[in-house]
């Protein structure tokens, strides 16, 4: 007997085996499950959110759908799963990509819309006044309900005038995100910024954080100088204010709290993230505080005749105006009737 010839006999005749009937393959169920996804793109549900214009490619091989920004930043997506179009609502979780975003001056990024939305909220109840902002936790109740408001679509969680829900969900939506802000940046560089004097490596630092991200963090950064403009009523210091915030950029790792050399490395590394965000906040309220003597000396610059203009103007570089023609006799007066009053310094 030729095994070989059978064996390539009996193949042959397995290849040419009639195909299993239409009606058969339509009733399996695999069909009956391809059919119903195809339904489901026919119908050509979509979904529209604002974006930060990046392209974000979700693809099924079944209904061939996908997401995709078109040019006015609008987030479109067809057939897509009812539980992504929930997920999209529900923005705590979500990255910032996929939320709705609305563009505010000052920073590159458009910022989400809900972040705006509930730092608009807390200015107009006077929430930067209150006493321990961003500190006192609300209640359990009122904050779900405050949540599940928002993560249902619908603008009532607008009418919310819990000042504390409203402040702790800020933190929470930067807790919540899939990748911590500050998460892609190495602790040993954050270390080295805060050791180092001064805030110019922590700024290099944000600096380096790639978009969105830095925008929000600039964005929050400006959040706290809020807060810390209100400092004599919130009592919330820049020091307060980055105890209850850095948490929240960076993820700590699981640790055993019963070994104390795990423990203490968790403190330290916490301690550390804080003092970062201190010394960021230390930079920021000194660039707004440049910003508005700069303003405030434009205007002077821009106020009155033309006489009052150039004497703003040369006031602004710390010139003296003095009447032609006295200017040298009264620095030299000057300089005899008064001593240095500058202490003798070592050679």
């Amino acid at each position: 007997m030729d095994i070989t010839n059978d064996a390539v006999q009996a193949s042959k005749n397995e290849s040419k085996a009639p195909e299993k009937p239409l009606k058969e393959k339509r009733d399996s169920w695999l069909w009956k499950k391809f059919r119903k996804l195809e339904s489901t793109k026919n119908s050509n549900q979509s979904i529209q959110v604002e974006s930060n214009k990046e392209i974000l490619a979700v693809t099924s091989m079944e209904l061939k759908s996908g997401i995709n920004v078109s040019s006015d930043g609008k987030l479109e997506a067809t057939a897509l799963p009812m539980a992504w179009s929930k997920a999209l609502k529900a923005t705590f979780g979500l990255p910032p990509q996929l939320c709705t975003v609305s563009k505010v001056p000052g920073y590159v990024s458009p910022i989400p819309t809900i972040l705006e939305d509930m730092k608009t909220m807390l200015t107009n109840l006077n929430g930067f006044q209150s006493e321990g902002i961003f500190r006192l936790a609300p209640e359990k109740q009122d904050f779900d309900s405050f949540k599940a408001d928002i993560s249902s679509g619908s603008d009532n969680y607008k009418n919310c005038d819990n000042i504390n829900c409203i402040a702790n969900a800020i933190k929470v939506w930067f807790r919540d995100l899939p990748t911590p802000l500050l998460g892609s940046t190495d602790f040993s560089d954050i270390n080295a910024a805060v050791l180092a004097e001064g805030y110019e490596k922590a700024v290099a630092i944000l600096d380096s954080i790639l978009e969105p991200h830095q925008s929000i963090l600039k964005w929050l950064l400006d959040l706290s100088v809020e807060v810390i403009k209100e400092s004599a009523t919130n009592r919330m210091s820049s020091e307060a204010v980055s105890i209850v915030m850095a948490p929240n950029l960076y993820k700590m790792p699981a640790f055993d709290p019963t070994d104390l050399a795990t423990a203490l490395a968790a403190m330290k590394k916490s301690k550390t993230y804080t003092k970062f965000w201190e010394r960021l906040i230390d930079w920021r309220c000194e660039m707004v505080t440049k910003g508005a003597e700069s303003a405030e000396d434009d205007g002077k610059e821009n106020a009155g005749g033309p006489e009052e203009r150039v004497e703003a103007r040369k006031s602004i570089h710390n010139l003296d105006i003095v009447e032609e023609g006295s200017s040298a006799k009264t620095e030299t007066d000057d300089a005899k009737q008064e001593p240095s009053s500058n202490p003798p310094t070592d050679a």
